[in-house]
């Protein structure tokens, strides 16, 4: 396995939140953030590094793929 044991933390917690961002749209980016362990900016970096998108417009990308999943 290629990862780090840092990396693969980072990676549990960055699809931890990408889950927060699908299933709860009243929880803010700044609070999905701290419930992940992640100061604000620093999440935003992670995030958009691990994605190549950032987490706003990840959110948008992935409940657009969730309904289309349900219309299925």
């Amino acid at each position: 396995y290629s990862l780090s044991f840092r990396s693969w933390i980072a990676q549990l917690r960055i699809d931890y939140s990408k889950r927060l961002l699908v299933g709860s749209s009243a929880l803010s980016i700044n609070t999905i953030a701290e419930m992940t362990g992640y100061s604000y900016n620093n999440f935003i970096t992670v995030f958009t590094r691990m994605n190549r998108i950032s987490p706003r417009n990840g959110e948008r990308i992935m409940v657009k793929d969730k309904l289309y999943e349900r219309k299925c």
